[in-house]
């Protein structure tokens, strides 16, 4: 054999050596934010998010003008046909009480109307599944 032979299997021994030692380039991988690891089938992995719901608190009653004058609005529980919350108001003198047009929920939830309890917003999201792809190392 040559002597650079020699250095090539040297060279050769080296990388494979070192490529099975742990703290090497070897990739190890993570899920994003609110995913969560898991092994499927003894040799697959996923990132996976279950389905949820989430709820918002209603929105806030505005303030109206009525005849002239910016008044109040009040939440009032099944006030639009005995079923479908509103926010109200009465007119300055104290005779009349309104329904103020109002959008009780956020951009993405949908408001649930319940009959004798305080409606509410939710919002579903449906399962998730997606290959790792954030790298720790």
């Amino acid at each position: 054999m040559r002597p650079s032979s020699h250095k090539t299997i040297l060279a050769l021994s080296s990388v494979l050596l070192f490529g099975m030692l742990p703290n090497t380039a070897s990739a190890w991988w993570s899920c994003p934010t609110g995913y969560k690891f898991e092994q499927k089938n003894k040799n697959k992995v996923r990132c996976y998010r279950p389905a949820q719901t989430y709820e918002k608190k209603l929105k806030s009653c505005p303030k109206v003008k009525v005849l002239g004058t910016w008044v109040g609005s009040f939440y009032k529980r099944d006030y639009i046909k005995g079923r479908e919350d509103s926010c109200t108001s009465k007119d300055p003198t104290g005779v009349f009480t309104i329904a103020v047009p109002h959008s009780f929920c956020s951009s993405g939830y949908k408001h649930i109307k319940l009959k004798g309890k305080k409606d509410r917003c939710l919002k579903k999201v449906s399962s998730n599944e997606r290959a790792p792809t954030k790298n720790v190392r």
